[in-house]
């Protein structure tokens, strides 16, 4: 239940995510950033029993992708030896949770992607039923 005093932070996130999702469709990544950190910042100011998911999207938002760097090398190469290269078939990654928040690897050449640090702090996520 959004109580009257929060009512115009819970307000102002809302533009913000219209605003993000206009972003994002105009293929201007730069304000969809911006505007994706303002929304998470805003978030936290919420109490937890009032954070929900609604403003993560459903479905596929990446804009920008994370490769292996000796797959990425490997997919150039195959892109100049073939002319194209489909990236979502050549790369075997694991993805999961860690102490610190998540971490990406590249099983194909055991090297990490990503590793994100949460700094202990909790944040929403919108996840598949297992």
């Amino acid at each position: 239940m959004i109580t009257n005093d929060l009512a115009p932070l819970h307000e102002i996130r809302g533009e913000l995510i219209h605003m993000r999702d206009k972003a994002l469709g105009a293929a201007k990544w730069e304000e969809t950033v911006v505007l994706s950190h303002a929304i998470a910042w805003l978030h936290k100011l919420l109490p937890m029993e009032q954070r929900d998911v609604a403003g993560i999207p459903e479905g596929n938002q990446i804009f920008a992708y994370l490769h292996c760097v000796e797959c990425f090398r490997e997919i150039t190469a195959m892109v100049k030896e073939q002319g194209s290269a489909k990236p979502r078939m050549f790369t075997r990654y694991e993805i999961g949770w860690t102490k610190l928040g998540f971490q990406a690897r590249c099983v194909r050449h055991n090297l990490n992607i990503v590793h994100v640090d949460f700094e202990g702090a909790v944040h929403p996520a919108r996840v598949t039923g297992a």
